[in-house]
């Protein structure tokens, strides 16, 4: 819980909510308790180093004697760092993920829709000497190295509903089928164009849910009376468009939402999508379609255009999470060595339970009205907070002024409200 005064304070963590010891021993991580090593004082000694970008087997030893009573050997922590420790490290996530859930389903909004889901992933590079255990796609020259983390959360809630890591070869289509399982009726999924499979949207319609994606160029779409999209695109009579139409080979049936871009932005587009094809003419399909902002949806007219741009276009939140994740931590540095599998691993999770921690915290500030929370913020407090623990201050709690993470003031409009306001 937080409190609020001049400053800010938790009272706990989702850490110190978990019974670590008793999950350590239930994977056999952990079978008796010593002054040297902890299950709490291993996460935290793990965090620590990925926010220092020094990751190597001294290191943790080092951050686990600044922890604990006593002081682990380099040797001892390596033997310590097998499946077991990723065992553990992985139900800890699961447990933060379950217990962060549990208050999801009262959700509710005006729109009537249960939660609404978006997910996205982000890649990291690794050193290529991990291309064996960490295989990304190469650069036609070179093996080279990666892990993705796949996020899905409640955008009501801001909690997580599944979390994923894995090798840099996985595409996302792939990746965002894990979610359909988690789909419940009256969710909303928000998907981007990375996982855009029409057999997805066509599950999650099945169990009574909804979605709303934007439209990739290679996607083929007609309206009912025949005419390509195109067409209707191509005529400057039209700069707003909100019809049903067929979508892909199989005609799956679906809401279109197309609002004409300005002409900055197409101009833009045109330019982005002629740079990624590297000498090649981009297709005339993809260059109509990018003048338009274009949504496709399953979501009847009860809900307005207007409604459903407002919601997608929140979407980029998830992509503001992983940027403040990312940056508070020295991923670069501490994933460019050589090492083993368990190792690796042991520092990706570390890093994953710390983002869970600070998209809690977020959750519970975002309960004070008077607070314009910074995500990027947080987590720099967040990742200080971590930093400064020791073994007299390893469960005291954090606590920030409101400044520390509150928004700066801007005076030019966000380009999401620009956006919007085309429907305006």
């Amino acid at each position: 819980m937080i409190g609020m005064s001049k400053l800010l304070h938790t009272n706990d963590s989702p850490l110190q909510l978990l019974n670590l010891d008793k999950i350590a021993q239930s994977v056999s991580f952990i079978q008796r308790k010593t002054q040297g090593f902890s299950a709490f004082g291993f996460i935290i000694a793990l965090i620590k180093c990925c926010a220092k970008g020094e990751g190597s087997f001294y290191h943790i030893s080092l951050e686990l004697g600044y922890l604990e009573q006593k002081i682990i050997s380099r040797v001892a922590v390596y033997k310590r760092i097998t499946t077991k420790a990723t065992l553990f490290l992985r139900t800890t996530i699961n447990e933060l993920i379950h217990q962060s859930a549990r208050s999801i389903y009262d959700v509710s909004t005006k729109h009537g829709f249960l939660r609404v889901l978006i997910e996205d992933s982000t890649f990291q590079r690794m050193c290529f000497g991990n291309a064996a255990n960490f295989p990304a796609h190469g650069n036609g020259k070179s093996r080279t190295a990666g892990f993705k983390i796949d996020l899905a959360y409640d955008l009501l809630t801001g909690l997580p509903i599944s979390q994923i890591f894995t090798y840099g070869t996985h595409q996302d289509k792939e990746l965002g089928k894990a979610l359909l399982g988690l789909v419940k009726a009256g969710d909303l999924v928000l998907r981007d164009m990375g996982y855009f499979v029409i057999e997805s949207f066509q599950i999650i319609a099945s169990k009574g849910a909804f979605w709303l994606t934007r439209l990739p160029a290679n996607v083929s779409v007609t309206f009912l009376d025949g005419t390509a999209i195109e067409k209707r695109l191509r005529s400057r009579a039209n700069t707003f468009i909100d019809e049903e139409v067929y979508v892909g080979k199989c005609g799956m049936k679906a809401r279109l939402l197309a609002v004409r871009a300005d002409d900055d932005i197409a101009a833009k587009r045109r330019r982005d999508r002629n740079a990624k094809s590297k000498g090649q003419q981009a297709s005339s399909q993809s260059l109509v379609r990018d003048g338009w902002h274009i949504l496709l949806t399953n979501v009847g007219t009860d809900v307005t255009a207007k409604e459903l741009f407002d919601i997608y276009s929140v979407r980029w939140n998830i992509e503001t999470r992983f940027k403040a994740w990312k940056q508070s931590l020295n991923l670069k540095n501490v994933f460019n060595r050589v090492s083993n599998e368990a190792h690796h691993e042991c520092l990706i999770l570390a890093a994953l339970i710390q983002q869970l921690i600070g998209f809690n915290l977020a959750t519970q500030l975002r309960k004070f009205k008077t607070i314009s929370l910074s995500i990027e913020k947080l987590f720099e407090v967040l990742t200080t907070h971590l930093n400064s623990l020791n073994r007299n201050s390893m469960h005291h709690p954090i606590r920030f002024s409101i400044s520390q993470i509150s928004l700066d003031r801007r005076v030019r409009q966000s380009s999401h409200n620009q956006y919007l306001n085309l429907l305006s």
